[in-house]
């Protein structure tokens, strides 16, 4: 059986191309709050961009620091605190926002940082998923684990309707929705590469493993815009770590 720190490790890596798809053309200076080992971050670079980045944990941030223009370790909230406004013209929120006590605060903070046109770019589990009613439901149990939707380190819990409110308080609007879908939690079970084609109707909110979104700016209110989702082929493209 594979280590569990191991496991955990390959989870929250990866250059992430389900969110490298969903950066539009024309960014000059990203920031990736949340980089990991900045593997997301160096795919970017290859485009051209300018990227910086922010990671808590010290040994993942000195790997960013080589594949990375510059990288800030330390708290996500403080880091963005001391950022200049209107600094970058798009900023990545990959699987963050879950570990984060003030999800709200953290999306203050981005919506200051971006330029009058900057677009954030954020993706989150989906708590909907069917395993949370099944847990719930036969066991009587918050379900618990190393990785995942129900990661024991998340602090805050999505659904896709959660997710678009958190948007809308902050200022921002959702240009485009995609999803990743899973039958199962776990990525390496047979199946997962056909429930893109079962997340239909009523079924689609279970299914979605990961909710990813393109926001761009709004008023400071706030509105809801785009409500349609496009599929993303999970069995290559999403994280495992949430």
């Amino acid at each position: 059986m594979a280590d569990p720190q191991a496991r955990r490790l390959t989870a929250y890596t990866g250059d992430r191309p389900d969110v490298a798809a969903l950066v539009p053309d024309g960014v000059s200076r990203a920031l990736d709050v949340g980089c990991s080992d900045g593997s997301l971050g160096a795919t970017l670079r290859e485009r051209g961009i300018e990227v910086h980045g922010i990671e808590r944990d010290p040994d993942l941030a000195d790997r960013a620091r080589s594949r990375l223009d510059v990288v800030l370790e330390g708290d996500a909230i403080e880091m963005l605190s001391q950022l200049a406004d209107g600094h970058f013209d798009l900023v990545v929120c990959a699987d963050l926002l879950e570990h984060l006590a003030d999800p709200w605060s953290a999306m203050r903070h981005v919506r200051r940082v971006l330029d009058a046109s900057g677009e954030c770019i954020v993706s989150l589990p989906n708590v909907r998923f069917w395993t949370t009613f099944t847990q719930l439901g036969l066991h009587g149990r918050w379900p618990r684990h190393s990785r995942g939707v129900h990661d024991r380190t998340h602090l805050s819990w999505f659904t896709d309707a959660d997710a678009r409110r958190l948007f809308d308080d902050t200022g921002f609007e959702v240009r485009r929705h995609a999803a990743n879908y899973r039958l199962w939690d776990e990525p390496w079970r047979r199946g997962n590469r056909i429930a893109r084609h079962l997340a239909m109707g009523p079924l689609e909110g279970f299914l979605a493993y990961q909710h990813l979104y393109l926001l761009s700016l709004g008023d400071e209110a706030g509105s809801r815009v785009d409500d349609s989702a496009t599929e993303v082929d999970d069995s290559a493209t999403d994280s495992d770590g949430v």
